[in-house]
């Protein structure tokens, strides 16, 4: 009797333990991630000097993140910011920016879809939400618009 408690009943009892940890954890980290796409903007856009380890860092180029690496002051970051989402504008007379809020949209969507560890953005499925249909327009071609294949590397 002694031998199937301790083979079978204690180990089950170990993992219940462990279980109800990993849910209140899960519910006190799933309420820190923006769900809006303004909440998102502000979250992000707001934390300026971790700025590259939020979700921007799925699509920053190798030659912005080594300027980014140089940049010594929260103003310097501030001011790379600016320019990092002013070169993605397709029109630079509007004030606002499609492709920042488009992402940004994404950010959240992603947040409210995909609850599992890890959680929304940073998830696989939150990566390729994330990534889908962020798209490239062509000058040349105004009107048709066309999608980036994204390469992931690890």
């Amino acid at each position: 009797m002694g031998t199937l408690f301790s083979r079978c009943v204690s180990p089950l009892l170990f993992l219940l333990f462990i279980a109800s940890f990993a849910s209140i954890a899960y519910s006190k980290g799933q309420s820190a991630y923006p769900t809006t796409a303004e909440e998102a903007t502000a979250y992000f856009e707001g934390q300026v000097d971790e700025w590259l380890s939020g979700p921007v860092d799925y699509i920053i180029l190798d030659d912005e993140r080594n300027q980014w690496d140089t940049l010594e002051t929260t103003a310097q970051r501030r001011a790379f910011i600016n320019w990092f989402w002013a070169r993605r504008d397709v029109d630079l007379r509007d004030s606002k920016n499609p492709f920042k809020l488009n992402f940004y949209e994404r950010v959240a969507t992603a947040n409210q879809r995909f609850r599992g560890f890890p959680r929304g953005w940073k998830s696989d499925q939150g990566l390729v939400w994330v990534l889908s249909l962020i798209h490239i327009s062509e000058p040349t071609r105004p009107r048709l618009i066309s999608y980036a294949v994204v390469c992931l590397k690890k």
